[in-house]
């Protein structure tokens, strides 16, 4: 009901002030920013953080008085451990270690609340009625008064305080933390390493490698889950003292991605369209960021952001590497990645694997000293010119010419944005410099062309021959360009010029009828596009004919009536309010998909374009033909198309290529 930036706000000022004049004469700094103070006593950072639970206003009508909830949470931390450890390891980890917490309230006036500060405000009652006439405000906040960790304001700011300044005067050294944990997972044993405590931290990592191994064998039968995250902190743990102690540690678990016994399975998407099963992968406790198969069948697999696995044809494992990322720098979060169809390389973020599975890592630019985080390394783009033997780069606001050596030969200044993409054949760096302008760069920044869309539609396509362009992603209308006679076109996803269109089909949504995604086919003759609500359409080339894409009735018939439910708080009853299953309906001559949902959020040509399959976001996946018929569909699985010539099924913790026959 009020906005938690109005309750941070409360929470900084109404209790951070009470605060501060107890905790600065004790060598506390205030962030209100924050809500919080530190203090720091050698390498440990003490902090007593202010935060609002989740109902965080409560009327007491006995006394008539509105009262503000909060929590105050003592914790030590040590600053830069966090950024030191995920250089080392790849893996981020949160060390702030919590010391004791207590509840307690502050009565606030109705005056500091204003209708802005609600999410939903009636102009026919005033901020102190709407409060009042939440109930539950009250049965929380007596709730809240009887539980253990509650104490009264006042002697929160006398006993209180000196309670808390007990337990985060405990540590001073890093030893002191560490000697308080029982178990210690690796990322605690690296803070010893992080101090310089070598001496200490050698019998601590030779006691806990002994625990990890006993643990896992007494748990890998009786509970698998728990072995697996058992697991993961040994590879840690032995990745650790490997690096920084040059201590080397066996570890029988290392877990390895497992090529599963084949079987045999033909797999047709639809007439015409057979695939045979080549290779079988077993990912159980694996996390698969990336999976990639080139144009020979050797597959790429990307882990936990940060390990690449490569197996041949046959399904031998041919190479695998944990990367790093380099100093200054975090691991990347989505990192861009593929198969090179020119060379037959695979790359992840700037690292690439060639066909003879050698690593060449391309080195980013230097950008200086880190601030309070490590700077980001995810590339925008990244792909090869085989005609000039050089990788093209965009990472933050750069755009990078390597050799095939990886050294750096070019460093071009661009504006940064995630939707900026190369087009090599054409030598063009596509960049977004407004919230509204296409920007087409040549290789030396100069611009070639500016193309304007509607604000929201920052999504973009080219065709193969890079001579048409077309622009959508949020608002009804898309713009269509030719590049060779500079005609522009607007294409609609949903025709909501239709007399009746909207109120007819989507009367109760408020949602927008954007184009979400589309493509053009390989061979350059149609367009395959979703849309909001579950909309499937196509135009065809180069007359913009717009086709509703109609799926069979057997595949309409498996999509789940879009369903609106409302909760009563108060008792926790659901109530179906609206339940809209899709159907046909006639507009003006012309038949129409009424759609909830079931979005496209992948769109996969096979042949050239003789085939393309939508698949949707429920599981299921329809095939066309270029004739834009419905002629296939599967169901309860995710496909990803590779090379032309392979597909990938995903099904849980398996990943099955098959090839075409």
């Amino acid at each position: 009901m009020i906005k938690n930036s109005k309750i941070n706000a409360l929470v900084a000022t109404e209790v951070g002030n009470l605060f501060n004049d107890h905790l600065r004469i004790l060598g506390f700094k205030f962030s209100k920013a924050k809500a919080q103070f530190t203090r720091k006593k050698g390498p440990i950072q003490q902090l007593i953080v202010l935060s609002s639970p989740g109902t965080n206003l409560y009327y007491e009508e006995t006394t008539a008085t509105l009262f503000l909830r909060f929590s105050v949470n003592a914790y030590i931390d040590v600053p830069g451990y966090q950024e030191w450890y995920t250089q080392y390891t790849g893996d981020g980890c949160y060390v702030r270690y919590p010391q004791r917490t207590f509840r307690s309230e502050v009565a606030i006036s109705f005056d500091q609340l204003k209708p802005d500060d609600f999410l939903s405000f009636s102009r026919h009652a005033s901020p102190r009625e709407q409060l009042i006439q939440r109930t539950d405000y009250a049965a929380s906040g007596i709730a809240d008064r009887s539980a253990q960790d509650f104490i009264p304001t006042a002697d929160l700011l006398t006993t209180g305080i000196n309670l808390l300044m007990e337990e985060v005067g405990k540590y001073t050294t890093i030893p002191d933390i560490v000697d308080q944990i029982t178990d210690p997972a690796p990322k605690h044993l690296g803070l010893l390493l992080f101090g310089g405590y070598i001496e200490k931290a050698i019998p601590l990592f030779e006691t806990n490698y002994q625990r990890y191994i006993n643990s896992i064998q007494q748990t890998q039968t009786t509970d698998p889950s728990a072995a697996n995250v058992l697991k993961v902190e040994l590879a840690a743990l032995v990745m650790l003292a490997q690096q920084l102690l040059n201590i080397t540690y066996e570890n029988p678990f290392r877990r390895r991605i497992k090529i599963s016994e084949p079987k045999q399975e033909l797999f047709e998407l639809a007439p015409g369209l057979t695939y045979q099963e080549a290779l079988r992968f077993d990912t159980t406790g694996f996390t698969i960021d990336a999976f990639h198969v080139n144009a020979t069948g050797e597959v790429m697999i990307f882990s936990a952001k940060k390990t690449i696995y490569k197996f041949d044809a046959s399904g031998r494992l041919v190479f695998e590497k944990t990367i790093l990322p380099a100093p200054g720098f975090c691991p990347p979060f989505g990192p861009k990645s593929g198969s090179i169809e020119a060379t037959g390389a695979f790359f992840i973020n700037n690292h690439i694997i060639d066909k003879d599975n050698n690593h060449l890592e391309l080195p980013l630019p230097d950008m200086g000293k880190p601030g309070k985080h490590l700077h980001k390394c995810d590339v925008t783009d990244l792909v090869y010119s085989a005609a000039h033997q050089q990788y093209y780069v965009l990472f933050n606001n750069w755009f990078l010419i390597y050799n095939d050596k990886g050294v750096l030969e070019k460093q071009l200044a661009v504006e940064d944005n995630m939707h900026n993409s190369i087009v090599t054949d054409k030598q063009w760096i596509v960049t977004r410099q407004q919230h509204t302008l296409n920007t087409i760069l040549d290789f030396d920044g100069q611009v070639v062309a500016e193309y304007d869309f509607t604000d929201g539609n920052h999504y973009y396509a080219f065709s193969p021959a890079k001579d048409r362009l077309l622009c959508f992603f949020y608002t009804a209308k898309s713009q269509y360009y030719d590049l060779t006679t500079g005609r522009k076109e607007v294409l609609w996803a949903h025709p909501t010029y239709i007399k009746g269109y909207k109120e007819i089909m989507y009367n109760d949504t408020n949602h927008n009828f954007g184009l979400t995604i589309a493509a053009f086919s390989p061979d350059g003759q149609y367009i395959a596009g979703g849309g909001d609500h579950g909309k499937y359409v196509a135009w065809k080339l180069p007359g913009l004919e717009r086709v509703e894409l109609i799926p069979m009735q057997e595949v309409i018939d498996l999509f789940k009536p879009e369903t609106s439910i409302a909760v009563n708080m108060a008792t926790g009853d659901a109530q179906t309010l609206s339940s809209a299953k899709t159907s046909l309906v006639e507009l003006e001559g012309h038949t129409f998909l009424k759609n909830r949902s079931n979005d496209v959020n992948r769109i996969l040509f096979l042949d050239n374009g003789d085939y393309f399959l939508l698949v949707l976001d429920t599981g299921i996946t329809m095939i066309w033909d270029r004739h834009l018929k419905n002629i296939g569909y599967a169901r309860d699985m995710s496909i990803h198309a590779h090379a032309d010539r392979f597909i990938s099924i995903i099904k849980e913790n398996e990943y099955t290529v098959y090839t075409r026959v």
